[in-house]
């Protein structure tokens, strides 16, 4: 089900982390402006995938992974905006892994290209690059897409279940028992996905209300799940990330 107040949310996507790139790349396609390209043997890993061996493809796609999910929570998007479209970031990772000097190589808007900044300035120490078997420093370019949650960004596909609710129709002792339940949300080959958000939305006499969480039901949650009363139609939305494309997947709820 989708709430009519999905539509004018907005949301980012990185697109194709893959994309990062050792050169700045000539975005106005003007080749006398292009800037020659930093060969390094191999391009800095993103934190948390130590385990896996340089070079190869499970550690970049780890990386690349990573990277995402940290941008899907600690990016603070500009408030009352509808303008949608993608921002380039441009920054060096040194050869101790730290990240100098963003800036933006192609802007959206004053608070779109600042809330690209400050989640590029949080960015935690990196594993350097390489170069002959040397920490050396390189260059990045990272897109940021800004785009309106629609229902293109909903998946039909995907399943989410939590607790003993089997029907649309749940009554306000059985939402308290489901509280200590996790929500699990599955594609379609049955495969559990990582929830980045969630959210509780309670729709009452046309207004609505809503608590946030960075994934599971945290105590805002339970007692926002707690003050609902019967009439209440509670959507639950969980944010998932799946070939580096977010999803918002939702079940709604009428409180008897």
């Amino acid at each position: 089900m989708f709430t009519k107040h999905s539509f004018f949310s907005i949301i980012f996507i990185l697109i194709n982390a893959s994309n990062l790139v050792a050169q700045i790349e000539d975005l106005t396609n003007n080749s006398e402006n292009s800037t020659p390209s930093v060969s390094v043997d191999q391009m800095p890993y993103f934190i948390g995938c130590a385990n896996l061996p340089d070079g190869s493809i499970e550690k970049r796609a780890c990386s690349n992974q990573t990277l995402v999910t940290f941008i899907a929570k600690n990016m603070i998007l500009p408030p009352k905006s509808d303008i949608v479209g993608t921002v380039y970031v441009r920054f060096e990772v040194d050869e101790n892994g730290r990240v100098l000097d963003p800036k933006i190589l192609r802007g959206l808007s004053n608070g779109h290209d600042e809330a690209a900044l400050k989640v590029v300035r949080a960015l935690p120490t990196w594993q350097p690059a390489q170069l002959a078997g040397k920490s050396v420093r390189a260059t990045m370019t990272l897109p940021i897409k800004f785009s309106r949650r629609d229902e293109s960004a909903f998946s039909n596909g995907f399943q989410l279940t939590w607790g003993f609710a089997q029907t649309k129709k749940v009554n306000r002792t059985l939402l308290k028992k489901m509280l200590g339940m996790p929500i699990i949300v599955r594609n379609e080959m049955g495969v559990t996905l990582t929830i980045n958000e969630l959210s509780f939305e309670r729709e009452r006499r046309r207004k609505i209300a809503e608590a946030k969480s960075s994934g599971s039901v945290n105590e805002d949650m339970a007692k926002f799940v707690k003050k609902l009363k019967a009439g209440d139609v509670l959507t639950v939305t969980a944010t998932v990330q799946t070939k580096g494309q977010f999803y918002y997947v939702d079940r709604s709820f009428k409180v008897e």
